[in-house]
């Protein structure tokens, strides 16, 4: 049997200079931290670097030439640093109200990969039926392929953007030292066109930016 993985998708993958990418992580390692669910997060609201976020800005903006129109722009609405010590991970998750997140890797590690998950759809349309029936099934639900994964090996200086709604955490950090990241998500802003049969109509979205929000 030949098994074509028809289907991918695409995880957008940039490298920052080794410079800025020092700068940001000296900045992570002595920023002050609170609990997240199995790990840590950056203790006050967002976080910002005025060069690091011209970077973003030029990769986000790459991408949003491949699916966007020009009128539409994807500034940075909400930033963070993620820390994991030995031992913890980040929880699994998706990006509520954001377009397209970034997670920018502060730190290497050869186990604590980020890992994406998709559902199979083999069993997506007819879940319900398949736990109903699960009596039919040559295995158990567990061993069951109900959920497709992917792995992206944090790497220092390296950033990877990505569809918000896309399920992902981490592996935990096995590692004697700290696993830092920075996360962002982004939202539309500019003319939006809502057209309908016999309608068309436009929606100005003007969301606040973290730019906006911490350089003012």
């Amino acid at each position: 049997m030949i098994i074509n993985n028809l289907l991918s998708i695409p995880i957008y993958e940039f490298r920052c200079n080794d410079q800025l990418t020092e700068e940001i992580f000296n900045q992570a390692i002595t920023s002050k931290f609170t609990d997240n669910l199995s790990n840590k997060i950056l203790e006050h609201d967002h976080f910002y670097h005025d060069e690091l976020f011209d970077w973003f800005d030029q990769c986000i903006e790459q991408i949003k030439k491949i699916y966007f129109l020009d009128e539409i722009s994807l500034p940075i609405v909400s930033s963070w640093i993620n820390k994991s010590s030995k031992l913890e991970r980040h929880h699994t998750h998706h990006h509520f109200s954001s377009i397209i997140s970034g997670i920018f890797y502060l730190t290497s590690h050869d186990k604590a990969e980020t890992v994406f998950y998709y559902e199979n759809p083999y069993f997506k349309m007819g879940k319900t039926d398949i736990f109903l029936a699960s009596k039919y099934l040559k295995n158990s639900l567990e061993e069951q392929p109900f959920t497709i994964i992917g792995k992206i090996k944090p790497e220092k200086g390296k950033l990877i953007l990505f569809p918000s709604s896309m399920v992902h955490g981490t592996r935990p950090n096995i590692d004697s030292y700290d696993r830092y990241s920075i996360s962002f998500n982004t939202f539309f802003s500019g003319k939006l066109q809502d057209k309908e049969i016999g309608r068309s109509s436009d929606i100005i979205l003007n969301p606040l930016s973290v730019r906006q929000t911490l350089k003012n």
